[in-house]
């Protein structure tokens, strides 16, 4: 970044999971090690990565709130804050490539839920989407209508996303992601799925689902 001081890059939009923070994936992902040696390997193209808080550091219930109430809400200004204002100051304060074809975003247990509920939402602005043991949740019956129709146009929606990414680890029933992975592509929504040997819901895991997420990101078709 510093020695070619007028280069653009590509971003990377990555989450952190539930009663974490913005400093997990540096801390506990290693996330710094795995991309540096997979630019370094030419695995990789050169990117900014940013890593902020999803606001679902502590679950606390209002007065009267079901636990499951009180989940619908839990990160939920996260997406908002995210388009509104992180995207607009990264692009204000750093050399970022600013179309949806550089912009990707990726989240690890609730925060692929995040990540879901973001993307999804705003298509116009991401190209590539990466679940991690994602919480979130696609409904397969009604695939025409979730997320205000954006799986309707099949076709549309494979032009416009390039990697749709659902990994997970194989010591944590990981037949909920396999199903919908599998119930996605049987639609004819193009996923690519990854299972973690011998992991569980753990960093081991999700590390390794950047390093197989990170080299499918800003490739040309």
């Amino acid at each position: 970044y510093d020695k070619s001081p007028t280069k653009k890059y590509p971003v990377l939009y990555l989450q952190h999971g539930m009663g974490e923070n913005e400093t997990s994936w540096a801390n506990q992902g290693k996330m710094n090690f795995i991309m540096d040696n997979l630019i370094a390997e030419g695995k990789a193209k050169p990117m900014i990565v940013v890593m902020d808080n999803g606001n679902i550091e502590s679950l606390s219930l209002k007065p009267g709130e079901s636990r499951q109430d009180a989940m619908k809400r839990f990160g939920g200004q996260f997406p908002d804050i995210l388009v509104k204002e992180i995207i607009p100051h990264i692009e204000k304060n750093f050399r970022t490539l600013t179309d949806r074809e550089n912009r990707a975003m990726a989240g690890l247990s609730w925060g692929g839920l995040l990540t879901f509920n973001t993307t999804l939402n705003n298509l116009d602005k991401f190209a590539y989407i990466g679940g991690f043991s994602g919480a979130g949740s696609i409904d397969l019956q009604n695939l025409d209508t979730v997320y205000g129709g954006v799986f309707k146009d099949r076709k549309a929606f494979n032009d416009k996303v390039h990697a749709f990414f659902l990994g997970i680890g194989s010591e944590e029933r990981p037949e909920r992601t396999k199903g919908l992975s599998d119930g996605l592509n049987a639609a004819g929504i193009k996923t690519i799925y990854y299972e973690s040997p011998g992991t569980a819901h753990e960093f081991l895991t999700w590390r390794r689902c950047l390093k197989e997420f990170v080299p499918l990101l800003f490739v040309k078709k």
